[in-house]
């Protein structure tokens, strides 16, 4: 076994060249073709929910929708428990549990729909930050 005096890659014996480097071993010539180039280590771009410089809400580079659907869903769970109070109230439901049943329905039924909503626009958000990043480098 030699080993290369560049890297200190350990190379078979015989071996005119280093495997990593492509150095010669042993006084010997080095190769006419460049060593392959290492693969490089990209780290993923960090998402910071910042607006943009450039651009702004009439660009929609920022989208504003995950602001307005988080309102509106707090909105709709005041509505929909101010409704079930109503009904529980008033009597208008032959049963307590149906009426409750619906609440708890109504309740992740909306929130699940706003969810799906928000996460919609929050990836937009989250390309738009990656967009971002990648063309600041």
């Amino acid at each position: 076994m030699s080993f290369c005096k560049e890297c200190g890659t350990k190379n078979a014996d015989g071996s005119k060249f280093c495997e990593k480097c492509g150095s010669a071993l042993n006084g010997e010539s080095a190769p006419t073709s460049a060593p392959a180039p290492q693969p490089q280590r990209v780290s993923a771009p960090s998402v910071h929910h910042e607006a943009p410089k450039k651009g702004g809400f009439f660009s929609f580079r920022t989208m504003i929708s995950s602001k307005l659907l988080k309102l509106m869903y707090v909105l709709g769970m005041i509505a929909i428990t101010l409704g079930t109070a109503y009904a529980v109230m008033e009597d208008l439901s032959p049963n307590i549990w149906f009426t409750l049943g619906g609440f708890v329905i109504s309740q992740l039924i909306w929130r699940v729909t706003c969810e799906g909503f928000i996460l919609f626009f929050s990836i937009n958000d989250i390309l738009a930050s990656i967009e971002r990043e990648l063309k600041s480098r």
